[in-house]
């Protein structure tokens, strides 16, 4: 394997998947095998927007590591943002995301038809890892009468 593959993205969360599985390999089942998490796809807080990919993948394992009950996730500075503070010590987890590459000056963008991204890489924290937020409310289904009591 070469050095640049071993530093890549794609090599740290090979590299998460295999320490969440050596603990006990024959008892390891993913977060979606297990009632431990709720069934939720982990959030951005900031925005709203579902987090996608391989992304869901990384932050259900730092949920499950990190026992966070929560599925709200952001950058330090959207927790910032949001009027909430990481705690000291707090480490993030890591997602990535793609950036349209665009040709620098004196360069000639190519066919323009295909366009050309980079990996980037981000550190995100958990809504349990903050101070100062809480969750917004679960919406309530319209078409569904609350149960009562028994």
């Amino acid at each position: 394997m070469s050095a640049v593959l071993s530093s890549t993205p794609y090599r740290a969360l090979t590299e998460k998947i295999i320490e969440a599985m050596k603990g006990n390999p024959q008892a390891y089942k993913m977060p979606w095998h297990t009632g431990d998490q709720p069934g939720q796809l982990p959030m951005n807080a900031s925005t709203d927007a579902p987090y996608r990919g391989v992304n869901v993948l990384s932050l259900w394992i730092s949920a499950m590591q990190g026992r966070y009950p929560s599925g709200y996730w952001a950058s330090y500075k959207q927790w910032q943002s949001l009027g909430a503070q990481v705690r000291r010590g707090e480490r993030g987890s890591q997602i990535v995301f793609y950036k349209p590459l665009v040709p620098g000056e004196g360069e000639t963008a190519g066919d323009a038809e295909t366009p050309r991204f980079v990996i980037r890489t981000s550190h995100v924290f958990n809504s349990a890892q903050v101070e100062g937020w809480t969750a917004p409310a679960l919406p309530v289904d319209a078409g569904r009468e609350p149960e009562r009591g028994r």
